[in-house]
């Protein structure tokens, strides 16, 4: 057994990349790095700025065209790959756009309206949480209190 058949049988479940394992990302990107490749060259050549994020693709500045993106589509299929056109996106110039997750305004970038709600609503649960937890805190002091015997009095 070669080394590369060795690491091929540790890192994928019955001959596929495991979803959603950490090693997936860099398997699938070390597999077509050559095609990746192939894309960066192009993009440098017109000079358009590739992101690549797992397998988010996107292609940005003033020449990310939509003859550009069918011809980068066509070399991945070439590479026998497939790509979904639900997924195709042209943002005009000045506009807004998600790349690799992020919303990209002008120069700006910020968390997408749903992360940051969703930042915000962990905070506020552990912020609630840490009020619980002081409050139970208290519950139990309380409750030693009153296990203690209370003090004899002196009547008379």
């Amino acid at each position: 057994m070669t080394l590369c058949s060795c690491w091929a049988n540790v890192c994928t479940a019955d001959g596929h990349l495991p979803t959603g394992s950490c090693i997936s990302p860099l398997l699938s990107y070390f597999t077509h790095r050559l095609m990746f490749a192939q894309i960066e060259r192009l993009c440098a050549e017109k000079v358009v700025i590739m992101t690549l994020y797992v397998d988010d693709l996107t292609l940005s500045g003033i020449h990310a065209t939509k003859s550009m993106l069918y011809q980068i589509k066509n070399l991945i299929v070439r590479h026998g790959l497939q790509t979904k056109a639900t997924k195709d996106a042209v943002v005009r110039p000045g506009k807004s756009a998600i790349i690799a997750g992020v919303m990209r305004a002008g120069e700006q970038l910020r968390l997408r309206n749903k992360h940051h709600g969703a930042i915000v609503r962990i905070r506020s649960r552990l912020a609630r949480m840490n009020l619980f937890t002081n409050c139970v805190a208290g519950l139990q002091q309380l409750a030693q209190l009153i296990r203690k015997p209370l003090p004899a009095w002196k009547l008379g």
